[in-house]
């Protein structure tokens, strides 16, 4: 039973087309439905969803990026991730590993053979790569075919040709990652997915319809997406919608992150690692996930007083960006 919730969960992941409309879930009998189905999919025993970060190495300076807060670091080694996989293997049988965080993945030199044993090691667990898609050339973009990455995401922020140069903080042409995505498209298999995610406004994607169009036609899903504050590192990009009340987080339930070094956060978008559980280089990642401190954090989320382990969440707007999946009951004495 816990194989296939899990498998469940992992389709519900790596199958998704698009950001979930926290509007939908303020109408009670959604939200009931959404909270029931959140529930079940919880596992305390491994996380769902592994952020594994293969490179700290990026080819962009974007200024709304935490990662100059974060501990300099190069790529993750290839036994170091292999290890990791191996214990996700042993231990949940379906896992979700997510390649994102602080660099570009695709910059680690060995991405492949870490990524292609993610699959041949367990054609099960699925995966999602997100990427720039400046190094989406016609060598990586046939590796991406054979490693079965399940959903490919490129962050390309905006349209605008020349925001797009100060979002990304260099000189570079956005029809060239355009380019890639385009024939990326025609590429892949019927099993993967491809997804432009941008971070305009509605009404400035208008004025670029057009292109918009051109991706749309070629099989690519457009995810409209928002900054956050990076657990309120970059307040001045975030921008998350306000809301009073605040609800737990998902990320204590469901995904943790594991870095470059192999340190272990409950959240990904922890630069300076004040929420670091632990490290797979000394514990493994089941005994991480089962420690004490790994539910007193749930416990300040779910009372929502980050008084102690969680101080760096309280500052944060991430928790904003998923419909809350606890009922009022579960939540204890919230102020």
């Amino acid at each position: 039973m816990r194989a296939k919730l899990r498998e469940i969960a992992k389709n519900a992941i790596v199958k998704s087309t698009e950001q979930v409309e926290l509007s939908k879930y303020s109408n009670s009998i959604y939200s009931k439905i959404y909270k029931s189905g959140m529930q079940l999919l919880i596992d305390k025993k491994f996380p769902l969803q592994i952020n594994l970060e293969l490179s700290r190495a990026c080819n962009y300076d974007c200024p709304f990026c935490a990662r100059t807060e974060a501990e300099k670091g190069t790529h993750i080694d290839v036994e170091l991730a292999k290890k990791i996989i191996d214990e996700a293997n042993e231990k949940a049988k379906v896992t979700v590993f997510a390649l994102h965080m602080w660099g570009e993945p695709l910059l680690n030199p060995k991405w492949y053979e870490i990524v292609s044993y993610i699959k041949t090691s367990n054609p099960r667990n699925g995966i999602t790569l997100t990427t720039n898609g400046f190094l989406l050339n016609s060598k990586n973009r046939q590796l991406i075919v054979d490693a079965k990455i399940d959903q490919i995401i490129v962050s390309l922020h905006t349209i605008n040709a020349e925001e797009y140069k100060v979002r990304v903080g260099k000189d570079i042409d956005v029809e060239f990652v355009i380019s890639n995505m385009l024939e990326l498209a025609k590429e892949l298999s019927s099993d993967q997915s491809l997804i432009c995610r941008l971070f305009d406004t509605v009404d400035e994607q208008k004025k670029y319809e057009t292109r918009l169009d051109d991706l749309r036609s070629a099989g690519i899903v457009i995810e409209n997406d928002h900054y956050d504050n990076s657990a309120g590192l970059r307040s001045d990009w975030s921008s998350t919608e306000s809301n009073s009340k605040r609800w737990p987080c998902y990320h204590p339930w469901l995904t943790t992150t594991i870095t470059v070094h192999g340190d272990v956060s409950i959240c990904c978008v922890d630069a300076k690692m004040d929420l670091k559980i632990g490290s797979v280089n000394k514990d493994t990642l089941e005994e991480i996930w089962q420690s004490e401190l790994v539910e007193e954090m749930r416990d300040e989320h779910l009372s929502g007083k980050f008084t102690n382990v969680c101080k760096a969440c309280e500052g944060c707007d991430t928790w904003s960006t998923k419909p809350d999946f606890f009922f009022n009951f579960q939540k204890k004495n919230r102020p």
